[in-house]
């Protein structure tokens, strides 16, 4: 809807520029996008390993392997779990749609991780409450 959208916006830009113009123009705007895009994967590098130090922190020592077993087992599957779920909402709605439906997924995800720090407060490496 964007590329319709843009393209009748703009319809006379290339006219009234030229094309070198708006086509660097163009790029610029697509190149911040892409950047936001890699920004998404700089900010979900950590999660996994921190959410996995507060699951393993919260049992007793001579369970932890057993709770990051099953907290990468978890992990694994909600990861498989992932392309199928993208796939039936692309189907249903289109493949602008799976960006909205990460967006509401890391929205719930957030939501819960805050109300788990909320309800359980750990100390921190530092020996501060959380």
């Amino acid at each position: 809807m964007a590329f319709i959208a843009a393209r009748l916006a703009f319809i006379h830009t290339i006219d009234r520029f030229g094309g070198f113009p708006v086509a660097i123009a163009c790029m610029v705007v697509e190149s911040a996008g892409v950047f936001l895009l890699w920004i998404t994967g700089f900010g979900f590098s950590l999660v996994f390993p921190a959410i996995g130090v507060e699951a393993v922190r919260r049992v007793p020592e001579k369970n932890r392997g057993t709770a990051l077993g099953l907290y990468t087992g978890f992990s694994d599957v909600s990861f498989f779990l992932v392309g199928p779920a993208a796939g039936a909402v692309i189907g249903e709605w289109g493949y602008s749609s799976a960006f909205l439906f990460a967006l509401i997924c890391v929205v719930v995800a957030l939501g819960i991780t805050v109300l788990l720090h909320r309800r359980n407060p750990v100390e921190d490496a530092a020996g501060q409450a959380g």
